[in-house]
């Protein structure tokens, strides 16, 4: 797990030096096929967190936590478990940018955040008011908060992860995502967008343990 994550990081890496800014340029005339492949495909690289995370996320809520009992609890601890390091790269993120603004054109040199964009942000929410985000990848975050707290929500209300009930709800929203909601591109600020990979994730975990136990 930990393999697939440092090579999806640095392919999205690679992406964003493909997608933004005057370094893409230079990229994009050096190498143009590479950067090309990376611009159209690199992106791919986010499915693989989606999934791992899925599958993380069914291990922390297994029954041998319990933790699905609890929901509220559950999500909040992983909100705060996000919101620390979140709000320290975004105050990194912020600081650069102001100490390189007078070098910067006007198209890439990006306001100081006012004071509804911090809260858009602390809420992990930025996406679903239309806020314009202070850095290109922090709408994982946001998402994965979303998808922690639905699949939370959903194994509380199905009596736990190692039911037949609540592992058929989780392989039909998938379906559903896959063949439905990821098929709209106004949906890509929700949860149910991405719970094809994410709930791919979560079945892996139980598919790896032993059957359901009830129905």
């Amino acid at each position: 797990i930990d393999v697939l994550k440092v090579l999806a990081a640095q392919f999205i890496v690679l992406h964003h030096f493909s997608f933004y800014g005057p370094v893409s340029e230079a990229l994009h005339t050096a190498w143009p096929e590479l950067m090309g492949m990376l611009y159209t495909h690199g992106r791919i690289a986010v499915q693989i967190f989606f999934v791992v995370g899925g599958y993380l996320a069914a291990r922390s809520l297994s029954s041998a936590t319990g933790a699905w009992l609890a929901p509220g609890e559950a999500i909040f601890r992983r909100y705060i478990r996000l919101l620390v390091p979140y709000l320290f790269a975004l105050f990194i993120v912020v600081l650069c940018m102001s100490w390189v603004r007078p070098w910067l054109s006007a198209d890439l040199a990006a306001p100081f955040p006012d004071g509804w964009q911090w809260l858009a942000h602390m809420a992990m929410a930025q996406s679903i008011g239309g806020v314009e985000s202070l850095s290109a990848g922090v709408w994982y975050v946001a998402m994965d908060f979303q998808l922690f707290a639905l699949l939370t929500l959903l194994l509380w209300l199905c009596g736990g992860g190692q039911t037949r009930r609540a592992q058929t709800t989780v392989a039909l929203l998938c379906a559903a995502s896959l063949l439905v909601f990821n098929r709209q591109t106004e949906l890509d600020a929700w949860a149910v967008y991405f719970c094809g990979a994410y709930g791919l994730g979560a079945l892996a975990w139980w598919a790896r343990r032993t059957g359901p136990s009830s129905t």
